[in-house]
């Protein structure tokens, strides 16, 4: 990965790009909307990514399988010369999507950094969503589910992650 300083140009595939840096850094006169979140799709179902996070988006990532493991442990992933271990939620949560999900999104999870693969990303702002307490999950899952909402007729999880992993005992150790 290449470090690129400021108003320095860089070179890519197509073609020449200017940065401007200064529009990037934080100005503490702009407000920041809370209500603005973002999350990933499985089938129909949507994630929020947890509020206070820092998460990736890798689009195509190549993915080293690992032998003699669980079905929904798909490899491992290397992002700047840390490894994260590349969990299938479609299988782990038993969503049964048969749709192909070729990006990732990558967490920090309890030390781990942790890929979950999606089908679609997406962000929206909670003003313009209705929060719903009538959602269908299934039973293994619905204790990590704080709270639903809908925005254009799709529902949208608020799903304790970190929970999730740390009773399903995931974590790997490399």
């Amino acid at each position: 990965m290449t470090n690129i300083k400021k108003n320095e140009v860089a070179q890519g595939r197509a073609g020449v790009t200017t940065i401007d840096f200064d529009s990037l850094l934080f100005n503490p006169a702009q407000t920041v909307d809370l209500n603005l979140r973002y999350g990933f799709r499985i089938a129909d179902i949507g994630f929020l990514l947890p509020e206070k996070s820092t998460s990736e988006v890798i689009l195509h990532p190549d993915v080293f399988p690992v032998p003699n493991t669980i079905d929904w442990y798909l490899g491992l992933l290397s992002l700047r010369g840390e490894i994260a271990s590349v969990i299938d939620l479609n299988v782990l949560l038993e969503i049964n999507s048969n749709v192909i999900q070729n990006s990732v999104v990558v967490l920090k999870i309890n030390n781990d950094l942790l890929a979950f693969p999606f089908e679609y990303a997406s962000s929206f702002d909670l003003k313009h969503a209705i929060q719903s307490s009538h959602f269908d999950v299934p039973e293994n899952w619905r204790e990590y589910i704080g709270g639903c909402y809908q925005f254009e007729s799709r529902l949208w999880f608020e799903f304790d992650f970190e929970q999730f992993i740390t009773d399903k005992a995931i974590h790997i150790n490399l």
